[in-house]
């Protein structure tokens, strides 16, 4: 067996002929073959990584959703009560520095809130990802119209 026709290290591959060296129909099938099997699971990689993707963009917009309920309650409470300071109803040191602490949470949540956003938009302008959305969505508007026909019917 000449070193050509040895498997390589990696994966079985075969080493590439040297010039001037003789090519066999085996020795180009076995090329063929180990560099299809390494686009075949260079694809597969992608997909994976495309799948993960959405699955933390899903994950996200879980993480989004919960942050604007805590946000919007605490918004809602900070509200109030800096009313409720304004109108002088709030006096005690201890109340007032709960009130700085809902201000602060605010904060942070607001901040929580803008990262989220930022992560999700940078899944979401990857042109595989944004493909994979528009299809998604061209479905679920297919299957609404679909369920929407029938119930006229």
């Amino acid at each position: 067996m000449s070193n050509r026709e040895q498997p390589a290290p990696d994966e079985g591959a075969e080493e590439p002929a040297k010039p001037g060296e003789e090519l066999s129909v085996e020795g180009l099938q076995k090329s063929a073959e180990a560099l299809r099997l390494r686009v075949a699971a260079a694809q597969a990689q992608r997909e994976k990584d495309i799948e993960q993707k959405l699955t933390d963009r899903k994950t996200l917009i879980g993480e989004a959703q919960k942050n604007d309920d805590v946000l919007r309650t605490a918004g809602e409470t900070l509200e109030y009560f800096t009313a409720m300071q304004e109108l002088g109803e709030i006096k005690d040191p201890a109340d007032i520095k709960k009130l700085a602490e809902i201000r602060d949470l605010t904060a942070s949540l607001e901040k929580q809130r803008l990262e989220i956003d930022k992560k999700i938009g940078a899944i979401e302008q990857e042109p595989t990802i944004l493909g994979k959305l528009h299809d998604a969505a061209k479905k679920e508007d297919a299957e609404w119209t679909a369920k929407k026909e029938y119930a006229k019917a």
